[in-house]
């Protein structure tokens, strides 16, 4: 895109991190009241869930921002792609 400009940044990972991808639809999803999920909330839920196997986070992850919505119709697309390191 014309006049956007980007940063390269390389993380190096070890044996046990994990990667999370995720659209929008987890952050920018809503509740009751119209307050987003927000990436805050996020990360305290996957660090809650640090213990967890990494299908287990993505449930962990996924139920707490259907929670979040009140188990209503979703707003957006819900997308989370994990990786973890061996």
């Amino acid at each position: 895109m014309d006049g956007t400009t980007y940063t390269d940044t390389v993380i190096e990972l070890q044996p046990g991190d994990r990667l999370y991808l995720y659209s929008d639809g987890v952050t920018e999803e809503t509740n009751p009241d119209d307050v987003p999920f927000e990436n805050e909330r996020l990360f305290k839920t996957l660090d809650g869930a640090r213990a967890q196997t990494l299908d287990q986070s993505v449930e962990v992850l996924v139920d707490a921002v259907l929670s979040w919505n009140g188990h209503e119709r979703l707003s957006d697309d819900l997308t989370v792609l994990a990786l973890e390191i061996r």
